[in-house]
This record gives structure tokens, C-alpha cells and sequence, in this order.
């Protein structure tokens, strides 16, 4: 890890994330090896996989489509090559996985799908993974937290991980509003174009960006900007203009198709960049 970004915390950076890391050419350890000598080749600090459950909860697929499948490539083994790498790079910088509900089938999800990870997470029974508990703290909620203790910096979170559950407003709602202090992923919240971040229990806010709406969703990303209680995730990214745009306006997850191949798809000669509208 370099001295660079190891000081900065997490709400005041910028950095690349894969979209539907499992539809891409690259394998997911590819998606997030940091190549020095070329930034746009591939770098992702993080990944995005679409999720569905079983019928009795103790599975999950990997797919597009909304319904659990067993001829899908599970949950578990993409976890299982997050661990690995990990556990074969001591000292990684920390990785952001954002797991897109498409479809759960118990009232109990948010616990089993907890365990879930942790189960192939875990070393010794300690997954490292850092959790919205240790950022609420001794606060009522998520976002109290964060504003009352702020987020660790880089070097505080390597060899960590970092899960959010996306997709589904209503699922994710529920797991969020679930036993937050006990719970082992954030979860994000759409916001349309103008609309500034915010919630009572969510500090993870989700953007569908367009060139169009520049004016909508600039301005709100500059004033949200190094706020402890907001982290944007823009997306989808794959055009070098809208790719610029969002960096300089300040959104902290670039969402892209474009892993390798394309130049302009990297934040910086360092895989973590402060955030261009801070001081």
C-alpha cells in the first residue's frame, strides 16, 4: 500500500469499480490486480455481483436474471476467490464487493445471507470484512456514526473488504433497517440525478449517471462531497466524458464495463485518489 492514499479515509476518495464483474472477460481477480505501469489495466477497488437465493435460504446464485439457479456459478466461489487472493496479498488495499439483490426468498435474508459470507469469508472464524456496526460505534444509527467517529483511513482497512447490498429498494431497505449494529454488509440507496444523499439508516447512495443530467447530479456530488455520511457509487461509466465528469465532480465508485483497453478508464496513477472537489 502506498504512503499516497494510506492516510486519506474512505469517504475521501475516488477509485474504479467493475459493473457485473461476473459478466466480464476478466476474472475477478483480474478485475482488481493494479498493474503500475499502466492504471486503466483493469484496477478495480471494486466488483458488483447480481445475487438470488434458494428457496430454503442456504444458497445464492450468481446471474442477471431474478431466481435462484443451480446451474449458475455460486455466490461461494466467487467469495472463495476474494478470500484467496486476499489471504496470498498481505497488506491489499481494501476491496468494495457490492452484491445486487435480484431475488430473496425468506423473511430471514439478511441474517443467512450474513452467515453465507462468512462462512467462505472467514479465517478462523474472523471474516475480514468491515462492518456497518464499527462504523455506528456507540451511535443510534449507521450514518450517526459516521458523522460522530468518520470512516477509518486505507491504511486502517487493509486487508479488509467492504460488502454492500444494491439492487432490489425494498429488500435492501430491510436488510439495512435488520439489526444494523449486527449486520455484516452496508446497503445503498437509489437517488435520483438532483437528489442530494441521504437516509436514516444508509450512508451507501447509488447513481445512474447520464452526460444530460451533468447539471443535476454534479452540483449534488460537489456539496456531498468528503461528507463522512455519503458514499457514491456512480454508474454505468463507459464513455470517457462521463468517466471525466464524474471523477472531477466527486463520486467515490466509477462503475464501468471498460476494465481494460480503454486509457482513460482510471482514476489516477494510484488505485485510490483523493476526491477532486476536497480542498
Amino acid at each position: 500500500m502506498s504512503g499516497k492514499y494510506q492516510d486519506l479515509r474512505y469517504n475521501e476518495v475516488s477509485f474504479k469499480a467493475a459493473h457485473n464483474s461476473y459478466q466480464r472477460d476478466e476474472t475477478l481477480v483480474e478485475q482488481i490486480t493494479w498493474n503500475p505501469n499502466d492504471p486503466s489495466d483493469a484496477g478495480c477497488r471494486a466488483v458488483e455481483l447480481d445475487i438470488s437465493q434458494s428457496g430454503n435460504g442456504l444458497e445464492w446464485s450468481v446471474g442477471h436474471d431474478a431466481g435462484y439457479e443451480t446451474n449458475y456459478r455460486q455466490l461461494s466461489q466467487f467469495l472463495a476467490e476474494l478470500r484467496a487472493w486476499g489471504m496470498n496479498h498481505p497488506g491489499h488495499d481494501v476491496i468494495t464487493v457490492y452484491l445486487d439483490l435480484k431475488h430473496v426468498a425468506t423473511s430471514n435474508f439478511p441474517d443467512e445471507l450474513d452467515q453465507y459470507i462468512r462462512n467462505y469469508m472467514s479465517d478462523c472464524g474472523q471474516a475480514p470484512v468491515y462492518t456497518p456496526g464499527e462504523l455506528m460505534g456507540g451511535a443510534s444509527s449507521v450514518p450517526d456514526g459516521a458523522r460522530k467517529y468518520g470512516w477509518p483511513t486505507l491504511g486502517e482497512l487493509q486487508d479488509h473488504f467492504i460488502f454492500c447490498v444494491t439492487g432490489s429498494e425494498s429488500d435492501k431497505a430491510t436488510y439495512a433497517a435488520t439489526d444494523p449494529k449486527n449486520r455484516l454488509c452496508f446497503a445503498d440507496k437509489d437517488e435520483g440525478a438532483g437528489d442530494s444523499p441521504s437516509s436514516d439508516d444508509r450512508v451507501f447512495f447509488n447513481y445512474h449517471l447520464y452526460s444530460d443530467d451533468k447539471s443535476k447530479w454534479c452540483p449534488v456530488f460537489k456539496e456531498a462531497a468528503g461528507r463522512r455520511d455519503a458514499i457514491i457509487r456512480g454508474y454505468v461509466l463507459n464513455g470517457e466524458d462521463l468517466w471525466n465528469n464524474a471523477l472531477d465532480c466527486g463520486c467515490h465508485a466509477l462503475a464501468t464495463d471498460k476494465i481494460k483497453g480503454h486509457p482513460w478508464a482510471m482514476v489516477g496513477d494510484q488505485p485510490f485518489v483523493r476526491l477532486k472537489p476536497l480542498p
